[in-house]
């Protein structure tokens, strides 16, 4: 687990599907992020309960995926904590399930107060099965705190805009 994701674990309440550990969220992927050049990286194995036909991972279970990357992406690069504002996504081949995949992330832009980020999922054989786009709010602390009900943000005060 990532630094920042240990510090996830203090918002009370936090039980994010995607990257909660599993003492937080048992039923979750519980997927762990790391930087990569531009960006944010994770490698995850979908379990049979995720697919949807046999052998082929959930359309939304792998949008959520590329949406989590890309805001690990924000996370990582310009230290900010995002909102997904727009997802754009792109099903190019079936992800298979019960095999290992990859998805990375990285940012193509950014202005003030958001940024834009593009993602792909490769299969074990490193082709691209999926590709994403999107733009991302970066929130301030006030938005963080009004958004997650709680003003005990200390632990992520590094990652938060003006």
């Amino acid at each position: 687990m990532g630094p920042i994701q240990q510090e996830l674990r203090k918002i009370p309440g936090m039980n994010c599907f995607f990257c909660s550990p599993a003492e937080l969220n048992p039923d979750g992927l519980n997927l762990v992020f790391s930087p990569s050049p531009g960006g944010a990286r994770t490698e995850f194995t979908l379990a049979r309960k995720f697919q949807s036909y046999p052998g082929m991972g959930h359309g939304g279970i792998l949008s959520g995926i590329l949406d989590e990357t890309m805001a690990y992406a924000g996370i990582f690069e310009l230290r900010c904590l995002p909102v997904t504002k727009m997802l754009r996504i792109n099903f190019r081949a079936k992800v298979p399930s019960l095999e290992s995949n990859s998805c990375e992330a990285r940012v193509v832009s950014r202005s003030k107060n958001e940024f834009a980020v593009e993602a792909m999922i490769r299969g074990a054989n490193g082709l691209r099965l999926m590709t994403a786009s999107a733009t991302f709010a970066i929130l301030s602390r006030r938005a963080a705190e009004k958004l997650l009900c709680t003003s005990k943000l200390e632990a992520l005060g590094a990652y938060f805009s003006s």
